[in-house]
């Protein structure tokens, strides 16, 4: 969030290693190479993943590289010939990991397909879009500009943006997004022995990404579901689980808490 506001700081979350050194050959580019007044900063994780290859298709590669630079591209679509994807989900850096479990679980275990983003900054991305939303408001009389993220998300699909860092950034492209956009982050303070256990305190990890896609298209009237107590269960979602950013006998929610807990 202190990236944004910084104006000629670009802060970048790639999630795989071409990413990253696109990232860092742009980098170089710019302020070396161009002599612009910028200067970068990357956020790297530790967590051991495997890294997909770039693609060796030189278009694909354009593509990847356009969309690293300007903040978001389209990572991995699972649908099948003559589907459609129902929601997308947003993921930056490690995170990654656990939206592609989920994803792999919404098509398997309820035959959801969905569109996986790789998020590499979320504030390049708000960046321009303002950028495109002052030009159309300073200039109403000429034909409106687009910006890189609302072209490519020219839909009303249910989208669901994880991410490891506070629910804030993420939410800074929120005015430009036409679906519905639900968000999941780190607010608040919590600590645990493994990651696993602290992706579960803020309900981060996959199944808390499952459920939430399916609860999204709930509300839209996309998916049906007959005992949300089973499907809780089946997700291991404890829906009176206190929050790890606010005590919910603050928040009125006394009425929904076991009696032990009050």
């Amino acid at each position: 969030m202190l990236a944004s506001t910084i104006p000629q700081l670009r802060s970048y979350e790639p999630a795989f290693a071409y990413e990253m050194a696109m990232i860092v050959e742009e980098g170089i580019n710019e302020m070396y190479g161009k002599g612009k007044d910028v200067f970068y900063y990357m956020t790297s994780h530790n967590e051991n993943y495997l890294h997909p290859d770039l693609p060796a298709d030189a278009k694909e590669q354009a593509r990847i590289r356009q969309g690293v630079k300007k903040g978001m591209y389209l990572f991995h679509n699972n649908a099948d010939e003559g589907e459609v994807a129902k929601a997308d989900l947003f993921a930056s850096g490690s995170i990654m990991m656990e939206a592609l479990k989920a994803q792999n679980i919404l098509k398997e275990v309820y035959n959801i397909a969905t569109n996986i983003w790789s998020v590499t900054s979320y504030s390049e991305l708000a960046k321009e879009a303002d950028a495109v939303s002052r030009w159309n408001n300073l200039n109403p009389e000429k034909p409106a500009k687009v910006s890189y993220l609302e072209r490519q998300l020219d839909h009303d699909r249910a989208i669901v943006a994880v991410s490891d860092s506070i629910k804030a950034v993420p939410r800074q492209i929120e005015h430009w997004v036409k679906g519905k956009f639900n968000v999941l982050g780190t607010d608040g303070m919590g600590l645990s022995d493994t990651r696993e256990k602290l992706r579960d305190h803020f309900e981060i990890g996959w199944n808390h990404i499952v459920y939430q896609t399916l609860v999204s298209l709930f509300q839209k009237g996309e998916f049906q579901c007959d005992n949300w107590d089973e499907l809780r269960n089946d997700l291991n979602i404890n829906p009176f689980k206190r929050s790890a950013v606010a005590d919910p006998l603050s928040i009125g929610l006394e009425e929904f808490l076991p009696e032990s807990d009050i």
